[in-house]
């Protein structure tokens, strides 16, 4: 084994292990247990946020969620009123996934709890330990851009 197969083991273990935690650690909020299904739900809306409409097979290659899957997220979406399903212009078979004023006031309100909890729990660092975490999670952002071919100036 080289050191670099090492050094992916290593990785792969860290990742597997560490950002779950540090998801979790982001997200756990007694405030969404009304409408929180799954991580899902709030990534499904977050991307339609910043993508804008999308078919529901390019929300599952983003998000690596399957068909079947999706079908079941995008559904419990529109019963709950926050995306909507609208037929493709240009391409009458493609149906997108567009979410609603009262999904992106919901993601709003999220975003804020996630903010308020987020700062509560990195609360105990210390401002050198907070500002290595951002240097953290900003490099880890260039390169897994670097790897998907995005540019990210």
């Amino acid at each position: 084994m080289t050191d670099k197969d090492a050094q992916v083991r290593d990785m792969l273990d860290d990742l597997l292990i560490y950002v779950p935690i540090f998801y979790q650690k982001v997200r756990t909020s007694k405030d969404f247990k009304n409408k929180q299904t799954s991580a899902a739900y709030y990534q499904i809306m977050g991307l339609l946020m910043h993508r804008g409409s999308l078919p529901i097979s390019v929300i599952g290659e983003y998000l690596y969620i399957s068909r079947p899957n999706m079908t079941a997220h995008i559904d419990k979406l529109v019963s709950d009123g926050m995306v909507e399903r609208k037929g493709d212009k240009k391409d009458r078979r493609i149906t997108l996934i567009s979410i609603t004023p009262e999904g992106e006031e919901f993601m709003k309100r999220a975003r804020i709890k996630v903010e308020e909890n987020m700062l509560n729990n990195l609360s105990g660092l210390r401002e050198d330990e907070m500002e290595e975490l951002t240097r953290a999670v900003k490099t880890i952002k260039k390169l897994l851009f670097k790897i998907q071919g995005v540019k990210n100036d």
